[in-house]
């Protein structure tokens, strides 16, 4: 079974040497203590044991140091304290009965010595660049068709509809002959004008690219894409 302890002072994979005791109500009573001289974690071991206390340390911090003989009667913390004495260790106190023992330098700073003035920093700048580039190419997103390419264009169809359809990427071919019933951009419907002026109206009659005639037109402009630059009805382009 493992237990890990909310404690920024130690580690879990750090925790080489624990032991858990029974708690003793009388945990801080002082009692009779007779330790002989011995490597520190072997005397914190046997304090624990006399005292019926709960110590947790790292196992590595007992190497190469050792613990004075102690006798006499103190109160676990007092024992304690009496075996770091001069090791560089301090012990901190968790409840009545559990204590921790860190390094002297992560021993944590009582509240009423803590910082509370502000604390200045040196001055941070922080820089950025942007770079001009579209996000989509705009030829992928229209296809123009000048006069000459639709004179073109209108040898094998003389219909605007059949004629857009083979030219313009996304834009379906209408079944009907003299209506563009059924034809869509994108799957979607779209919107036409001409010279900036919508055709389209709330009743559509799907007849507004029949309604164009091809020789008139000078240039055509397909806008792949819904927008509501235009107005209403542009689902598709």
């Amino acid at each position: 079974m493992h237990f890990s302890l909310r404690s920024r002072h130690l580690r879990p994979s750090l925790l080489a040497s624990s032991l858990l005791l029974a708690v003793s109500a009388q945990g801080q009573e002082k009692l009779d203590v007779d330790l002989p001289a011995a490597p520190l974690g072997q005397a914190i071991n046997a304090l624990a044991q006399q005292s019926s206390v709960q110590i947790l340390f790292a196992g590595d911090l007992g190497a190469g140091r050792q613990a004075p003989a102690l006798k006499g009667r103190f109160t676990p913390e007092e024992a304690l304290r009496q075996l770091l004495r001069d090791s560089g260790l301090k012990a901190q106190a968790r409840d009545e009965h559990t204590f921790i023992v860190v390094p002297a330098s992560e021993a944590a700073v009582p509240a009423t010595q803590a910082r509370s003035e502000p604390l200045d920093m040196e001055q941070m700048e922080i820089t950025a660049s942007r770079t001009s580039s579209d996000l989509v190419s705009a030829t992928r997103q229209s296809t123009v068709i000048e006069h000459a390419q639709l004179e073109e264009l209108r040898q094998g169809s003389d219909s605007l509809a059949t004629v857009l359809a083979k030219a313009v990427p996304g834009m379906s071919d209408s079944s009907r002959t003299i209506t563009e019933y059924g034809q869509t951009l994108r799957g979607r419907s779209m919107l036409v004008m001409v010279d900036g002026v919508p055709l389209n109206t709330n009743r559509d009659s799907s007849r507004n690219l029949a309604n164009i005639d091809p020789a008139l037109i000078e240039r055509i402009e397909v806008i792949r894409g819904s927008s509501a630059i235009y107005g209403s009805g542009a689902t598709g382009g």
